[in-house]
């Protein structure tokens, strides 16, 4: 079963390189990782019914925790208000 996935990996991995830029690395990126990689996990347990370890379950809770509190930080998201606005001065129409 890893075979397959592996070389779907590179084979994605290397459509990548090929066709995009290699992003910016910052911690907006590797929450996003964490955060698929968490919801491959799930999707592994619960449709293909696997087990998982202490160590791993606790894993899932650490990063499941740790990217709540990024998304629910205080001061992350834009008020909605000056968003608005802003669009609206450089002439972009939401509606």
């Amino acid at each position: 079963m890893l075979i397959p996935m592996v070389i779907g990996a590179a084979g994605m991995l290397g459509a990548g390189l090929v066709y995009e830029p290699l992003p910016a690395l910052n911690w907006t990126i590797a929450v996003i990782v964490m955060w698929l990689g968490v919801q491959v996990t799930m999707l592994d347990v619960l449709i293909l019914g696997r087990e998982l370890a202490v160590t791993q379950i606790l894993a899932l809770i650490v990063v499941t925790i740790s990217i709540a509190m990024v998304q629910l930080a205080p001061g992350r998201r834009p008020d909605l208000e000056s968003t608005r606005s802003e669009t609206t001065a450089a002439g972009v129409d939401s509606t």
